[in-house]
């Protein structure tokens, strides 16, 4: 739809997270956000201003130093609690590369999304910092 809030951003540096914890992920490179819907500084968060049906994209890899990662996944988390979780993809035993796509409402003023994931590991835990590998973007599909 033309004039909605649509944006793309990614994670632009290598963030170590915690084992088995969900952690939210440091989205803070904007490649476009077409109405400042997306907080890139302090939440890394889409909080679109126009009220309907938005289209959410977001894939992360991370890597476990050599030490094989259990258990993990992708949510998209809505207000604070998980509204979907995505697939799970295993690049290998070390390395993994989950995804959470859908189709969300949103109220146009309160509602807010972010990316959070959870990894097992007796390692570190990296998520690589680049377009490809951290990326979180959405749209407008359809008003309410």
């Amino acid at each position: 739809l033309a004039g909605g809030p649509a944006f793309s951003a990614y994670g632009n540096s290598n963030q170590v997270i915690s084992s088995g914890v969900f952690t939210k992920v440091a989205i803070n490179t904007k490649v476009f956000d077409t109405a400042n819907c997306f907080d890139a500084n302090t939440n890394y968060r889409f909080t679109p201003n126009v009220p309907g049906y938005y289209q959410i994209d977001s894939v992360v890899e991370a890597y476990g130093g050599g030490i094989p990662l259990t258990n993990f996944a992708l949510a998209l988390y809505n207000h604070g609690s998980e509204a979907l979780r995505g697939t799970n993809w295993a690049i290998s035993t070390q390395e993994i590369y989950p995804q959470v796509t859908g189709l969300f409402p949103m109220n146009g003023t309160t509602d807010y999304l972010e990316l959070y994931i959870y990894v097992l590991s007796t390692g570190t835990i990296t998520l690589y910092g680049s377009p490809t590998y951290k990326a979180f973007s959405g749209f407008l599909a359809r008003p309410m």
